[in-house]
């Protein structure tokens, strides 16, 4: 190794896992543009120093040692890849997240596809917090990155934003019973009957008492299919009316 190689060794190595700009590089050695260039291919051929992409400063060139992990203010934690925000994932996330807080939330809720959820019992005691939802994703190995607890939280507030959860005195999270039936009508919850069919499509709207329309089908004894039809339907008018 040269006194040039390293004397630019030596800044990079100060730069721990930040890494550092070969802008910044020619200016702490005051050394010529050309000698600094050759030095740093010198030193990555040896495998001394490598190149790394930062999210902060993406057109930027950074080196740091070949042994060192980049920080996570460089890297951009595990939301981003190839220095780039992975949506795709984070999305993916976000849904695992929300179906287990839901599950927790409401054990006794099953979905149906065109079928109206009517209201679940909430759970109060079996809610979980930051800590379950990370061992739940790292168990289901849904993922091969690592999530910290600060990850996970940070998923949960995106959530909590949307109001698909909320977080209760204790720390714990529970589904919004809202965020249930707009999953459960868009079919994120995976939807379908058991057998996989599809409901009745007059179902899959939420019920209002002022939709007069709106009937309850009874057993009926008609011959005639129109007539059996119609005598078929109880209508609420006369429950609205009174």
């Amino acid at each position: 190794m040269t006194p040039d190689e390293a004397m630019v060794y030596s800044h990079i190595s100060a730069s721990g896992r930040e890494g550092i700009w070969t802008k910044t590089i020619k200016a702490k050695t005051n050394l010529h543009q050309h000698v600094v260039s050759r030095c740093l291919k010198n030193l990555e051929n040896q495998s001394f120093i490598k190149v790394i992409k930062s999210v902060k400063f993406p057109q930027r060139k950074i080196y740091m040692l070949y042994h060192l992990t980049p920080s996570i203010e460089v890297t951009g934690g595990p939301w981003f890849t190839d220095s780039e925000l992975d949506t795709d994932f984070i999305s993916t996330l976000l849904i695992v997240v929300w179906k287990f807080v839901a599950k927790k939330s409401y054990p006794t809720l099953k979905y149906r596809a065109g079928k109206q959820c009517s209201f679940a019992l909430a759970n109060e005691f079996g809610l979980p917090g930051v800590k379950e939802i990370a061992e739940f994703i790292s168990r289901a190995g849904i993922t091969d990155v690592e999530l910290n607890l600060s990850d996970v939280r940070s998923l949960c507030d995106v959530l909590c934003y949307e109001e698909r959860i909320e977080k209760m005195k204790n720390g714990c999270y529970k589904a919004t019973w809202q965020s249930v039936l707009e999953t459960s009508h868009s079919g994120l919850t995976g939807g379908g009957d058991e057998d996989g069919a599809g409901g009745d499509g007059l179902d899959d709207k939420v019920f209002n008492i002022n939709d007069c329309y709106r009937v309850l089908q009874t057993a009926g004894t008609g011959a005639d299919e129109e007539e059996d039809d119609d005598r078929e339907r109880l209508y609420l008018d006369a429950y609205v009316s009174q």
